[in-house]
């Protein structure tokens, strides 16, 4: 367990369960949804990694240069393969501070067959949370690759900001299909009430800023992601008490996709090569 404070902000990590995120206070207000006092599980969390892919990849399947690839389904029921590693694994801390920490996590070949390391680089600054990802390819192959952050937030009568270029529907089994401009899709950009949303879809984002604000409270949350980030996934389930606004590298399933790695974000890393994001978590307080 790491606490790590800054003035009004302070972090909470879990780095053995998954590297994951327990809580983050402002002005000692959530940021973030709380962990659920007991449980374990990384969705009942305030946030957890995504590598070395976001999303679901459907039924655990692809094929990388002719050769099938078949990953175990980690969520039964679940058919597919889902978010990766990280978020069920356990991460090393290799540097802390009181400002700042690093956690490691390192994969050996399994049924995903690529040796990788990746880290996640925590710190407090100026009322803001930075979170640096990397991933490394330490297999003696070209690799997919793919990172992401998967935070909740709380919805207490939340509005958000989320410029969007593209919406991806899903299928029947929430499998991401080929992206569209739907006549609402502007809408996201409008400061809409996140009670008015039922989603569970990605985006290609239109912009690397996203903005969160809770009316009642004065709360204000602008989340900015790198260009590495072009993507989100917005999930917004009904009658539940948090939403995700998920900064993500390439479309979900974009390794069974035939569209252009210049519209899914799908990518390889040569051996020794490291793919990098940043997030930033700015946090202010009107009134």
């Amino acid at each position: 367990m790491i606490q790590l404070t800054s003035g009004d902000l302070e972090l909470d990590l879990d780095a053995a369960k998954g590297g994951t995120v327990l809580a983050l206070r402002f002005k000692a207000q959530n940021l973030l949804r709380p962990a659920i006092a007991g449980s374990t599980d990384p969705r009942d969390r305030a946030a957890f990694p995504l590598v070395p892919f976001a999303g679901r990849i459907a039924r655990g399947r692809f094929n990388v240069a002719g050769r099938a690839i078949q990953l175990r389904k980690n969520l039964p029921p679940e058919p597919h393969a889902i978010h990766g590693h990280g978020w069920q694994s356990m991460w090393q801390i290799t540097e802390q501070s009181a400002l700042s920490a690093r956690l490691e996590l390192h994969h050996s070949a399994d049924d995903w067959p690529w040796s990788y390391r990746a880290t996640q680089h925590f710190e407090l600054h100026n009322n803001a949370l930075s979170l640096k990802l990397t991933l490394t390819n330490r297999a003696d192959e070209p690799m997919p690759a793919g990172l992401g952050w998967h935070p909740y937030f709380p919805k207490q009568g939340a509005c958000l900001s989320v410029p969007m270029q593209a919406f991806w529907p899903n299928n029947d089994e929430l499998v991401s299909l080929n992206p569209t401009q739907p006549e609402w899709l502007s809408a996201l950009a409008e400061d809409i009430r996140v009670e008015q949303l039922s989603l569970d879809n990605a985006f290609t984002a239109a912009s690397q800023v996203s903005a969160i604000r809770w009316p009642s409270s004065g709360l204000q949350l602008q989340m900015q992601a790198s260009s590495s980030l072009g993507y989100l996934t917005l999930y917004t389930p009904k009658g539940e008490p948090f939403f995700c606004v998920e900064p993500i590298s390439h479309a979900p399933n974009c390794l069974n996709s035939d569209l252009d790695s210049a519209v899914t974000g799908k990518k390889y890393l040569e051996p020794g090569a490291t793919l990098e994001a940043k997030i930033v978590l700015s946090a202010s307080l009107t009134g």
